[in-house]
């Protein structure tokens, strides 16, 4: 019970000092009222306990903090009381003060300012159901006891956090409400879920991981086509999910993993060109014309070819590294090895010839023509194959090729940067401008086909282009605003080669192929041309030979043969070809030189055979000899002859199957006579005898019959039947 008296003020009282200012007046009472509590003891206690209280974690900050709630509260219904010289506040004053409880899970992981929402909706939900009972009867009821509350404060409820002020709104609605909640799930219920899930806090590790593998697929589903399917999983699995799609996108948006997501939906390239990181080279890596880039761009006009084709061309160029002089550039049909060569011969005419090149990984530098054949990345085994492997131009040359990193356009950006040079300087100039993307194609594409320029044209134009740009200044890094014609002079190292030598080295290598009959076949640029029909360095050597051929991509009409050590052989002519709908006095010339030369080939077979007077005396005679040289000697015997050795035959031997056969051949020695004959019981003489009159008379017989006709035996056999 609280006793009316009349204010007291204390300074020194404990628990009721002043941390400073004037000495507040309070409420004197005999005894603390119900739900009040000490504020220096409990109430600092119950304050540091409690996750309520979001303010400094020390005993001093907690006094301070309840102590000027408590002046606040001086003249309100809850208002603190003395009771000696010992402060109480009332439990409603704020959250912190109720009974110490355990930390809400939620509530521990949420921020401070989230913390104090939570903490303000508590106090004004105390606040609420103090002034309902104390005036509920006055007003008519509880509800219009709490819509009173919420009106008399204009639908605001002021709270002190900790040294700031936090003002909240209330309604009789919303006050119902976060008593539900709080009954239900305690302070976790009424922690703020607007916004809770934008920083994935809450969320469940599987539905983000699930979210994650359908986002980061190769199928590039959308991020809400993934929202969708993770709810329906997360419903199936009671997972923690977005109930909606724009959050998940502004939660996606700010945890997404940007390079993740592009290099698994757009792949190597993708990632390469957007956010893979490259390697930056030092400026000072190579001396001017020591290394040189090559690649190939198509040309972004439509162009008329001489052959009256509408067509692109593609522009080969090799650019010094160091000076970024163009060193050679040709404009061809297609870009091919023949064309890249061209360029390359030119560049190594005028500024010699480099030690390193590097270029990407394409079919047209990694053909055999430039490397032979050996492999790209991996050094030969030993020396034998870093011999055999010495067959392209970079090898034959003295030059080291260096590949760029694949799907990195960033390995040659230098010449990429000249050839976006090229496009906007130049390309972009000519009406049948085309675009190199679909983003940068002109509106009326299917028109630009009627505008497209004579090859003369864009020809003459990208040698003036080149000129100008050669003695325009430069200010890329290591060039110092020279221009690159004067920075690839600096060079200190020029490597040259005998025009001899260069011009043999300096040409498409192709594969090993082997001799046939009209030669060597060579496929250049997807035809097969023979050459060396009637070469007769190469009609000496035998059919299927293998021999190395190299050609001049602009001189087709012969071909350099050589070993496969890169001895020479000849230089063969193309084959010529006829028409054989018309007979020409060509064509009867060679055939009489295809029949001169097989006559010749049988005149030189018939000249052996001059020798053979009898072929088949001759040839049973080599065979005799050839039999009598590999014969082996016959074994010597005791008297020079063979040792004679009887053999005694079944019919000699004694045995009763032998019997009958005596019998047949007329034997009268009976069983009785034998043991007088011979021990044995056989007579074998005389039954020796008897076997050859009975061999003799078969011999008779037969030669009788043979001499007999088929008619006379057929008349032999008919008489003999009867009939």
């Amino acid at each position: 019970m609280t006793s009316a008296a009349a204010p007291v003020t204390a300074s020194g009282a404990q628990g009721g000092g002043t941390p400073a200012g004037a000495k507040p007046a309070w409420r004197a009472a005999a005894a603390a009222p119900f739900g009040y509590v000490r504020l220096r003891k409990e109430g600092v206690r119950r304050a540091l306990n409690s996750e309520h209280y979001a303010g400094e974690k020390t005993k001093g900050a907690a006094w301070q903090f309840l102590f000027r709630l408590a002046e606040k509260a001086i003249g309100g219904p809850n208002e603190p009381v003395m009771v000696g010289r010992v402060l109480y506040v009332h439990s409603s004053l704020h959250a912190c003060l109720t009974e110490p409880c355990n930390k809400a899970e939620k509530l521990a992981r949420e921020p401070r300012d989230r913390r104090a929402i939570v903490a303000a909706r508590i106090a004004a939900m105390r606040a609420a159901d103090v002034f309902a009972r104390m005036n509920g009867s006055r007003l008519g009821g509880v509800t219009k006891a709490v819509a009173a509350f919420c009106a008399e404060r204009g639908g605001c409820f002021a709270y002190q956090d900790g040294r700031a002020e936090l003002t909240i709104g209330i309604s009789p609605r919303s006050l119902a409400r976060w008593q539900t909640e709080y009954r239900g799930g305690g302070a976790d219920a009424l922690v703020d879920g607007r916004g809770r899930f934008t920083r994935g806090d809450g969320l469940s590790e599987e539905a983000v991981a699930y979210f994650r593998a359908l986002r980061h697929g190769p199928n590039r589903v959308s991020i809400r086509q993934a929202w969708r399917l993770t709810k329906i999983e997360a419903g199936r699995n009671q997972w923690t999910w977005f109930s909606k799609y724009s959050t998940c996108a502004a939660w996606d948006k700010r945890t997404r993993d940007e390079r993740g997501l592009i290099l698994n939906q757009g792949g190597d390239l993708a990632y390469a060109q957007r956010a893979g990181r490259w390697i930056e080279p030092d400026p000072e890596s190579y001396e001017p014309g020591e290394c040189w880039i090559g690649d190939d761009s198509t040309v972004d006009v439509w162009v008329r070819t001489p052959r009256g084709e509408i067509a692109r061309p593609v522009v080969s160029v090799w650019m010094d590294w160091r000076s970024r002089a163009i060193a050679g550039i040709r404009l061809t049909y297609s870009g091919t090895e023949q064309s890249l060569l061209l360029a390359f011969r030119d560049g190594a005419d005028a500024f010699g010839l480099p030690a390193f090149v590097h270029v990407d990984n394409g079919k047209n530098f990694s053909a055999w023509s430039w490397t032979g054949g050996a492999p790209k990345r991996r050094p030969p085994q030993n020396q034998q194959d870093a011999i055999e492997t010495q067959n392209g131009v970079f090898s034959l040359c003295g030059i080291t090729p260096q590949w760029a990193t694949p799907y990195c356009p960033n390995s040659k950006a230098r010449l990429e940067r000249f050839f976006r040079t090229l496009t906007e300087q130049l390309w972009k100039a000519f009406p049948s401008y085309c675009g190199g993307c679909p983003q940068d194609r002109p509106e009326a594409h299917a028109a630009l086909v009627a505008r497209a320029v004579e090859w003369n044209e864009l020809a003459g134009a990208l040698r003036r282009f080149v000129a100008v740009y050669m003695d325009t200044p430069h200010g890329g890094e290591g060039m110092n605003d020279r221009t690159p014609r004067q920075a690839i002079a600096t060079g200190a190292i020029k490597r040259t080669m005998p025009d001899a030598v260069r011009e043999l080295c300096l040409q498409l290598w192709h594969r090993p192929v082997s001799i046939g009959r009209n030669g060597v076949a060579v496929r250049i640029a997807g035809t097969t041309v023979r050459y060396g029909w009637d070469e007769p360095a190469l009609r000496a050597l035998a059919i299927g030979t293998k021999v190395r051929v190299g050609y001049d991509p602009e001189d087709l009409s012969a071909v350099t043969v050589w070993t496969m050590g890169y001895g020479f052989i000849c230089r063969a002519a193309a084959n010529r070809r006829f028409n054989r709908k018309i007979a020409s006095d060509d064509l009867r010339q060679t055939m009489r030189e295809i029949a001169r030369e097989k006559r010749a080939l049988r005149e030189a077979r018939k000249a052996g055979s001059q020798y053979l007077r009898d072929p088949m005396e001759r040839t049973l005679a080599a065979l005799a000899g050839d039999a009598a040289e590999r014969r082996l000697p016959d074994p010597p015997g005791p008297d020079g002859g063979p040792i004679l050795v009887p053999v005694r035959t079944p019919i000699e031997l004694p045995s009763k199957g032998v019997q009958p056969l005596r019998k047949a051949v007329g034997d009268g020695v009976g069983p009785a006579d034998a043991a007088a004959v011979n021990p044995d019981g056989d007579n074998i003489a005389d039954m020796q005898k008897r076997f050859a009159a009975l061999a003799e008379k078969s011999r008779a017989e037969r030669a009788g019959r043979a001499r007999e006709s088929v008619f006379d035996r057929l008349g032999h056999f008919v008489r003999g039947s009867g009939k």
